[in-house]
């Protein structure tokens, strides 16, 4: 009977949210479907899965300015000392410079090896722990039409 009680209780205490599924809901909730994001949490949110998205799903072959822009959108606002350790803001210039690596590399070269798939990971849970870190929302200042001026 002590056993049952146990699984019960199990049933019933809170399972940590996956960075995943976290990311996949703020998407939903702040990245509309065209455009930037009037946020800057769903700016980050659509900077990395863009990003992503051109490497896992395209493996770079269509790296533009676009994607030159989600980087540095992502080095502007995501490389926060207030947020991050400065340990966790070195590996973020690193898998940010890897990922920009990787798309250069496949344009100038024409061949690519290294997809940078755990930088893209690594940067997509601290773009959640930021989000996590901010969770009232910051609007586009008034008057700026981009995140990049």
């Amino acid at each position: 009977m002590c056993w049952m009680f146990g699984r019960i209780k199990r049933l019933f205490r809170k399972q940590p949210v996956r960075w995943q599924d976290r990311i996949n809901d703020l998407h939903h909730k702040l990245v509309p479907g065209g455009g930037e994001a009037e946020t800057l949490q769903g700016e980050l949110v659509r900077s990395i899965q863009n990003l992503a998205d051109e490497g896992f799903r395209n493996g770079y072959i269509n790296w533009s300015g676009k994607h030159e822009e989600y980087i540095e959108v992502l080095e502007l606002y995501l490389l926060d000392k207030q947020t991050f350790d400065d340990r966790t803001l070195q590996e973020l210039r690193s898998d940010l410079a890897h990922v920009q690596q990787s798309g250069r590399t496949l344009q100038t070269e024409g061949e690519l090896t290294d997809l940078a798939y755990d930088s893209l990971r690594r940067i997509a849970e601290h773009v959640v722990q930021w989000c996590d870190a901010h969770p009232a929302l910051i609007y586009r200042p008034r008057g700026q039409d981009f995140w990049l001026t």
